[in-house]
């Protein structure tokens, strides 16, 4: 170097740039070429996904893969605006009719495709004798067939079809496995007479039968003190808005707020013979 003069010198540099300018073409030719393959498109988004995951605080946000290459970050607000909505379409309302009256009597939870729904038998105003009506999340409204649970404090409600096409057919119902739930997650509590009142807490207990050895079976959800505006037959509901239990007369006065299992609903349901 210390024999070139100041116009080789200059040259030179020229030459070096020209030279990188060209390695770095290529080296980007090469990684765009790549980019078309599959393989190293899932390698970006996996890394992409797992950063996200980092970054964002899993407490304030609910991650959802909507499909193989996307990902979608919910906001909590948004996840229980969704739950709800999912839950209160496995939702009824139950009405008096005995008197002549239409008399609200409380909600009820969708537990099969065909519509039928199980209450707290003491939400029945006129015990099993009464006329009642159900009233669908579509609006839709049939006379009910009230058939008493003598094992436990439920009734279960079977619309009287009158027309086969015109059948209160249900997508969503509870269907959730309340054996599964988890001490600390996220649970909603829905209630309203007119319109839902929606109460968040947290699964604060659960309470297992000791009696079974083999699986694991749980008898009371407890929910946290700030959900204790439950009222009869009130759906606890996770944050996917599936329906894990219905709070009973029973547990109303208990100061722990436990709710029943929806799975020991379900079985109450598949022994009882439907009047």
């Amino acid at each position: 170097m210390e024999h070139l003069n100041k116009q080789q010198i200059v040259l030179l540099c020229i030459l070096i740039a020209i030279v990188t300018s060209i390695a770095t073409g290529i080296v980007t030719v090469s990684i765009s070429d790549q980019g078309q393959n599959p393989g190293v498109v899932n390698t970006v988004n996996q890394v992409v996904e797992k950063t996200i995951e980092r970054v964002i605080s899993p407490a304030t946000t609910t991650v959802i893969k909507q499909t193989e290459n996307r990902t979608i970050i919910v906001g909590v607000e948004e996840q229980t605006a969704i739950a709800v909505d999912k839950a209160s379409k496995a939702i009824v309302r139950i009405y008096d009719n005995t008197s002549g009256a239409e008399v609200y009597a409380g909600l009820g939870v969708i537990m099969t495709k065909e519509g039928i729904v199980a209450v707290d038998k003491n939400e029945l105003l006129s015990t099993a004798t009464g006329k009642y009506s159900i009233v669908y999340p579509d609006k839709t409204k049939f006379t009910g067939k009230v058939t008493l649970d003598v094992g436990s404090d439920f009734a279960f409600i079977s619309p009287i079809i009158s027309d086969p096409k015109n059948s209160p057919a249900q997508q969503i119902f509870a269907s959730a496995n309340s054996d599964t739930v988890k001490l600390g997650q996220n649970i909603l509590i829905l209630a309203g007479k007119d319109s839902f009142m929606v109460y968040p807490g947290i699964v604060q207990g659960v309470v297992e039968d000791k009696m079974s050895t083999t699986t694991r079976i749980v008898s009371q959800i407890i929910a946290s003190q700030e959900s204790r505006r439950a009222s009869l037959s009130s759906p606890l509901v996770n944050i996917g808005g599936d329906v894990i239990g219905i709070k009973t007369f029973m547990n109303m006065s208990d100061e722990s707020n436990p709710f029943t299992p929806i799975n020991f609903v379900k079985d109450r349901l598949a022994t009882t013979t439907l009047l």
